[in-house]
């Protein structure tokens, strides 16, 4: 009997150790062999893991191994069901690239590859692959597309959206540039505003600027305080006109004069270094490259000469000829208001008295105060009839 009780106790050792020698104890095990001893099952079922009771997470069976926590059946690899917090560090890794940095300590966000990847300012905003990556130090800037704002370092409250948007901005402050390559030399001009398509693509220290359009301004280097609306408005513009405006498709286009207005379509469109002139109307100054003080309104008004000064040109194919002329009108515009005029002028310098059917023709031609003028003048020579306006 006690040979059997012998045995019998050797044979339950013998189970207890083989039991345990294949179980996960809670002190942890040593002498594992990972391609033989693991966690998990060997039955295609899922692996679940609880709490009280109640299940907290668990690896399918099928697919890729999905891991859910708190989703009974995981869609993708890692499926939550909640919130996830960062507790240090504030960032989000893929393919070991740092996409997605909250830095809640400095009101920072930064999405893409590398965007924001050196910036230590506060306020900043970026969004697309090495946007704002630099080491900046600037605040308040917002950064929308690949590479927008990428060479900032001190330059603050400025946005940039769009791919190369301000990408090679450094120290400048206040620019707002939307569209591709929109300000995308600039480096220390502030306060400029670039909309579409490579506007203010060449500007680098110019300030104050307003484009609008695809290639306005693009020429642009130092000038300052310009206004170009239009799709290529001043395009080709020397690199340091200044205080122009031109409204319309390539407007002043070829233009490196100052105080310029030109509004239609090539207005004023070569005009080459000069200043004070004024072109309203489709092709208006269009030919006219040099000279001062002109005015030209109408499709078509322009100059036949270069290098004048003090014309007005009013009306379609209105052209001035010589420096200090007015020209209203064109060779086929009727002139019979002018031949009332003449005829007016030779009575007052023949001292005759005006007819009044003259001073009411007359009259119905021009504003009243140029009515009151010849009045005054024809007084001292004869007697004139009372003006009226009827």
């Amino acid at each position: 009997m006690k040979k059997y009780v012998f045995f019998l106790g050797i044979f339950t050792s013998v189970l207890v150790t083989a039991s345990f020698a294949q179980s996960w104890t809670l002190t942890g095990n040593s002498g594992t062999n990972p391609p033989t001893n693991f966690l998990g099952t060997k039955d295609g079922k899922a692996l679940v893991f609880k709490t009280n009771n109640t299940e907290r997470m668990r690896i399918n069976p099928t697919g890729n191994g999905n891991v859910g926590i708190g989703v009974t059946n995981p869609v993708q690899r890692l499926d939550v069901n909640g919130n996830i917090n960062l507790g240090k560090g504030f960032s989000l890794f893929m393919e070991n690239h740092r996409v997605l940095r909250v830095d809640s300590a400095k009101a920072n966000v930064f999405l893409g590859n590398s965007a924001g990847a050196k910036n230590t300012g506060l306020s900043n905003t970026a969004t697309g692959s090495y946007a704002l990556s630099s080491a900046n130090s600037g605040s308040n800037n917002s950064a929308f597309g690949y590479t927008a704002l990428n060479s900032n370092t001190t330059g603050y409250s400025n946005t940039a959206i769009g791919t190369f948007a301000l990408s090679l901005n450094t120290t400048a402050n206040l620019n707002t540039a939307i569209g591709h390559y929109a300000l995308y030399i600039n480096s220390t001009g502030s306060s400029n505003t670039a909309t579409g398509y490579s506007a203010l693509f060449n500007n680098t220290k110019g300030e104050q600027n307003v484009a609008t359009g695809q290639g306005a301004l693009a020429i642009n280097t130092d000038g300052s305080r310009n206004t170009a609306i239009g799709s290529e408005a001043m395009n080709e513009s020397g690199s340091s006109a200044t205080e122009n405006a031109a409204v319309g498709y390539r407007a002043l286009l070829n233009n490196s004069g100052h105080h310029n207005v030109a509004m239609g379509t090539y207005a004023l469109a070569y005009n080459n270094g000069s200043q004070y002139n004024v072109a309203v109307g489709y092709y208006a100054g269009a030919t006219f490259l040099q000279g001062w003080n002109n005015t030209f309104i109408g499709a078509d008004a322009d100059a036949t000469a270069q290098g004048l000064y003090n014309t007005v040109a009013l009306g379609n194919y209105a052209k001035v000829t010589a420096s200090n002329q007015v020209r209203i009108g064109n060779s086929s515009t009727t002139s019979w208001r002018l031949e009332i005029m003449r005829k007016l002028r030779r009575q007052i310098r023949c001292g005759l008295e005006i007819h009044p059917q003259h001073l009411s023709e007359v009259m119905q031609t021009g504003p009243i105060f140029l009515m009151e003028e010849l009045r005054k003048i024809s007084k001292k020579m004869c007697r004139v009839w009372p003006l009226s306006t009827n």
